[in-house]
């Protein structure tokens, strides 16, 4: 065996050696999984809204979220709220419309998602004329039932309207 032949094997068995090191000082980091935080909201939440009764509204919640892959499972409900008595709330509950994926924005650390739900704003007693409106957005969709995933992050989004015959 000539001696670049001895030298590689030699180099090599050293290479292997420095690429086998393990210690118990590595500690990985499980993937967090980041709260979506809320851009905008259409229409304005933070007042009463009056819209005539029997109309019908889409209501719109624009998010940012950190994980680029959350994408794929972003999801949400629209309830409605209707109280019958001082304590008898109804409860609709409708799914929203596909998310859609922002594009054009400079956010290269995460995504911009935009999901709108429609509710017809009726209520079940014509002496009844306000109602809550309320979208949740769940990071990892619904489970059966509405119930949400053990690691799924929400937010949601509450308005308050009162209806004009």
């Amino acid at each position: 065996m000539n001696l670049f032949c001895k030298i590689s094997v030699i180099l090599f068995g050293l290479f292997l050696l420095t690429g086998c090191m393990v210690t118990d000082e590595i500690e990985f980091k499980d993937k967090v999984n980041y709260p979506p935080a809320i851009i905008d909201v259409q229409p304005v939440s933070e007042q009463i809204n009056y819209a005539v009764k029997g109309s019908t509204l889409t209501f719109s919640v624009t998010v940012f979220d950190h994980d680029k892959d959350d994408f794929n499972y972003y999801d949400g409900r629209i309830a409605i709220y209707e109280t019958l008595n001082s304590s008898n709330i109804k409860k609709e509950i409708f799914s929203c419309n596909e998310p859609q994926l922002v594009t054009g924005e400079d956010f290269s650390d995460g995504i911009t998602v935009v999901i709108s739900c429609q509710a017809t704003l009726r209520t079940t007693l014509d002496t009844q004329n306000t109602l809550q409106i309320e979208v949740e957005l769940s990071d990892r969709g619904y489970d059966s039932g509405n119930s949400l995933p053990e690691d799924a992050n929400t937010v949601k989004v509450l308005w308050t309207y009162e209806l004009l015959e």
